[in-house]
């Protein structure tokens, strides 16, 4: 793929596509713990990102940027790299920081001055703002922990969407055991206010050995 990137009659899409594609597997490397392609991974994605403007390269390019913070913050709290190379594979790098930011003080003000996870809320605020009926509690929780309005407003749209309740239902019963669902099925009772999974959904993970972290740290 970096070969035919060295090609100097390639289009701009078809160039924004390999840069993608290749991100994708420097992400790949980096999620199995090569946080050395880090900067590389970014480099790739912006290059995507200005040969083909699209939601997918933004997205890739946020990724990017959410793992280069997540890895930077981990520098300075052992306790979350700990925590995220024992239950991190379940979940996103943005899943998990959105998790835990709300039972960490001292972490999420890490995240928050750093660099990197300020470009990520740009991205979703932006995304937000295009899509906000589509927005799911990751989003919810990233902006609320940071403070931004529109975390108000995704609330609003999310309790007025029987569709958005039914797909996290149905989630629900499908991969009960998936570590995204579980995260999710966190976050829609903290929505609600309630903290915590509801009482019927931890007993049916207990009931599969399934264990639940709390998400916070010392």
């Amino acid at each position: 793929m970096t070969s035919l990137l060295s090609e100097r009659g390639l289009n701009t899409a078809t160039r924004g596509a390999l840069e993608s594609n290749l991100t994708g597997n420097i992400m790949a490397q980096v999620g199995l713990g090569d946080n050395s392609r880090i900067q590389d991974s970014i480099k790739h994605a912006q290059k995507a990102f200005e040969s083909l403007p699209s939601d997918r390269t933004s997205n890739v390019l946020n990724s990017a940027h959410m793992a280069q913070a997540s890895f930077e913050v981990g520098q300075d709290f052992p306790a979350y790299k700990a925590f995220q190379d024992q239950w991190g594979k379940g979940h996103s790098d943005l899943s998990l920081v959105a998790l835990m930011m709300r039972k960490n003080p001292a972490l999420a003000e890490a995240f928050k001055a750093n660099s990197a996870f300020q470009k990520v809320v740009i991205f979703e605020r932006e995304d937000m703002e295009r899509f906000p009926n589509t927005a799911s509690p990751t989003s919810w929780a990233l902006l609320d922990s940071v403070g931004d309005p529109l975390a108000d407003k995704i609330l609003e749209n999310y309790k007025a969407s029987p569709l958005r309740k039914a797909t996290h239902e149905l989630n629900a019963i499908l991969t009960p055991y998936a570590g995204n669902t579980i995260g999710e099925g966190i976050l829609v009772n903290e929505m609600l206010g309630r903290p915590g999974l509801p009482k019927d959904r931890k007993d049916s993970l207990d009931a599969l050995g399934v264990a639940i972290p709390d998400f916070s740290i010392e």
